[in-house]
């Protein structure tokens, strides 16, 4: 078999399990892979790129823990250039403050030609993919589940518009795989085509404040909308204590994209 045939054999055994794929490579474990690999091939609807290939995303070459396959529906170039990619991460439900600075900065963005990535998660997010979608942008969307599997039933018809327009991407593979994978692992993903992770708002006990900590590890740049001194505002901590950079509008962050 060809080294890449392989990679897609283990990546479709393992469901595209990281530490289980890495774990069969070091072991050099070759048992059934050949079935496995056409059963792939029988099952895959989704296109696909592998981390030996030369249209695999540049931002992910070098980075611990690399996926070996990304498996997409859409415009996988729309991550080749980090420069032109704010990663948005949104709490389940938005403040009235939030989603107003959200309707003033996500156009400005989208004219100016920059591109939004998000975690496909219930609540806001999905409603920001919408609002992308609206404007006329090309979102981006990492996905946690089979990258045939439609996660959330109540935004199929959003998740179909963004495999037309925009990149909807992952590393598990379709066909019969229907569980979640481990919603850290999506981040993982999710982070390093960004230039700017920014976080309207932010809750304890999320991911944000992993983003926030790992966001120079990944060359990104963390930006935070800050709110009221006597608010109780995660976003303000991570301004004060964590590194995070204070934007107020579209142009900051755009500064922060040119920097």
């Amino acid at each position: 078999m060809e080294p890449k045939e392989v990679i897609l054999a283990i990546n479709y055994k393992y469901k595209g399990n990281f530490d289980a794929q890495m774990e069969a490579i070091r072991n050099m474990d070759a048992d059934g892979i050949e079935d496995y690999y056409a059963e792939f091939l029988e099952r895959n609807q989704a296109s696909y790129t592998t981390l030996i290939d030369e249209d695999f995303p540049e931002s992910y070459r070098g980075i611990a823990r690399a996926p070996i396959v990304f498996h997409y529906h859409g415009n996988i170039s729309l991550i080749y250039e980090k420069r032109r990619v704010v990663g948005i991460d949104c709490p389940k439900i938005l403040s009235d403050y939030a989603a107003k600075m959200l309707d003033e900065i996500i156009p400005q963005l989208i004219s100016e030609g920059y591109h939004i990535a998000l975690v496909c998660a219930k609540g806001a997010n999905m409603g920001v993919v919408r609002q992308v979608i609206d404007c006329g942008g090309y979102p981006i969307v990492f996905t946690p589940y089979g990258i045939d599997v439609s996660p959330l039933n109540e935004e199929i018809d959003t998740i179909e518009d963004v495999k037309k327009f925009g990149l909807f991407i992952g590393e598990i593979p379709g066909g019969y795989i229907k569980e979640a994978y481990l919603y850290p692992r999506v981040y993982e993903l999710f982070a390093p085509c960004c230039r700017v992770l920014f976080f309207p708002q932010s809750v304890e006990k999320s991911f944000a404040g992993l983003l926030v900590d790992e966001a120079s590890n990944n060359g990104n740049i963390a930006a935070c909308l800050p709110y009221r001194a006597d608010e109780e505002s995660t976003n303000n901590v991570f301004i004060k204590d964590h590194g995070a950079q204070m934007v107020e509008n579209a142009e900051d962050i755009i500064a922060l994209l040119k920097s």
